[in-house]
């Protein structure tokens, strides 16, 4: 549902696959710990096993950012480009202040969160599905199915609870990338409009530094600022995501010329 306003318009310029983590959506549960490296061999298994020849183009938003990233360091021939939605950094933790979530969640506060899911306070991936208005209509079906699902705040609070491994993870296979690279930079921020301004500007320019230097992961990346959108870009402007993603398909495909 993530990509819904932004794989129908890529179709037609590649093929496009979009998927749902183990846990999530339709998914089955996936073995633990949920960390990224994980997660990325989880993909190139379900890449094989469906048959979509590589080299990818990988976009990953949010912490999907990390798991594209580890994707690319294991299997560095099968990666083309990517492109950063907004995506985490292996550094948030340390560097943004604690009201931007910078700390981290103990376990008992995600064990909870995922249990108030279950019994009502329903979230998908961090969308309320008060949003779910802006989801295409076969999304929007699929939503309101997956509202009856039990295992995803599960799978949500497992991979938070590994997060600061998935981190260390990065950290530990961190190089250069010599492929063309774009960095999708939310505008807004709304979730921290009620914080003092001084906490607001700290954790605006942290975030803003970390995007920089995700940049510099490729000689070959290059930053767009979506001015509208929030965290999810890919709602608020899909047409800065589509545009991010078929700049760097096209440089991909120059480039194996």
């Amino acid at each position: 549902m993530d990509w819904s306003r932004v794989q129908p318009e890529v179709a037609g310029v590649t093929q496009v696959c979009s998927y749902d983590r183990a846990g999530m959506g339709w998914s089955d549960a996936g073995p633990r710990p949920r960390t990224g490296s994980r997660i990325a061999s989880e993909l190139r298994a379900l890449l094989r096993g469906a048959h979509v020849p590589g080299p990818y183009v990988l976009v990953g938003h949010s912490s999907g950012g990390l798991h594209v990233r580890l994707f690319a360091s294991s299997h560095p021939d099968d990666v083309a480009g990517i492109v950063l939605v907004d995506a985490a950094h292996e550094d948030a933790s340390r560097r943004m202040p604690p009201q931007g979530g910078g700390q981290g969640d103990s376990r008992f506060t995600l064990y909870l969160h995922a249990f108030l899911t279950v019994v009502g306070y329903a979230r998908l991936d961090g969308i309320w599905f008060a949003r779910a208005g802006e989801f295409s209509p076969e999304a929007r079906r699929l939503a309101n199915g997956i509202k009856q699902r039990t295992e995803w705040p599960f799978a949500y609070a497992s991979e938070s609870l590994a997060s600061e491994e998935t981190a260390a993870e990065v950290r530990r296979t961190r190089h250069v990338l010599d492929v063309p690279l774009m960095v999708v930079t939310k505008g807004r921020y709304a979730g921290i409009r009620r914080l003092p301004a001084d906490t607001q500007e700290r954790i605006k320019q942290t975030w803003q530094e970390l995007q920089t230097d995700l940049v510099g992961l490729s000689p070959l990346g290059a930053q767009v600022v979506a001015s509208n959108g929030d965290h999810y870009v890919q709602f608020d402007q899909p047409e800065v995501v589509i545009d991010a993603i078929e700049t760097v398909v096209t440089a991909a495909r120059r480039d194996a010329r």
